[in-house]
């Protein structure tokens, strides 16, 4: 899920040498505040490593950092994040997320992996799985299948799946 601000404008960097960088500014309007949104990237061959930053003060941030390589066969993404403040002024957590993705030559991909969420406090770390498909129909459509499982200490686990269709304009 993306979270969309209004009245956004943005600047993405072309590539040198694999490295791009993009910048976002959302006008504060009413009672919201002023956003800022930072990445940068480098892209090179089958390297991929990024940094991202959204908030609007100190109190209110979310900093993420992934890196992926691609074997051919098997491209491994791993990612870490830390947030604070947002909707519930005192939130604060970390999260870790470790997936894989495998193309299925001509058809589609296959994809899965473990995530983390550690919200600060005690007893309240959840721990996700995840696995997917996607079948290409076109170059721009295709259906996919997803299934997750995620627990959280002390309560109930929760499964969910979800089936659909995709088409980029």
């Amino acid at each position: 899920t993306a979270i969309r601000h209004s009245n956004t404008v943005g600047y993405k960097s072309p590539s040198f040498g694999g490295f791009s960088g993009e910048f976002a500014v959302a006008a504060g309007e009413g009672n919201r505040k002023r956003v800022y949104g930072l990445n940068l990237q480098y892209r090179q061959g089958p390297v991929m490593a990024g940094l991202g930053f959204d908030g609007w003060d100190a109190h209110n941030r979310l900093y993420i950092a992934s890196a992926s390589y691609n074997f051919g066969v098997l491209r491994p993404i791993v990612s870490v994040g830390s947030a604070k403040g947002g909707a519930i002024a005192t939130y604060a957590a970390r999260s870790a997320t470790f997936s894989v993705e495998a193309p299925i030559k001509g058809v589609g991909r296959a994809y899965g992996g473990i995530g983390r969420l550690d919200p600060a406090g005690t007893r309240n770390t959840s721990v996700k799985l995840f696995a997917g498909y996607e079948h290409s129909l076109s170059q721009r459509t295709s259906l996919y299948v997803n299934v997750g499982s995620a627990k959280t200490e002390m309560l109930t686990r929760a499964t969910a799946w979800d089936i659909g269709m995709t088409h980029s304009f």
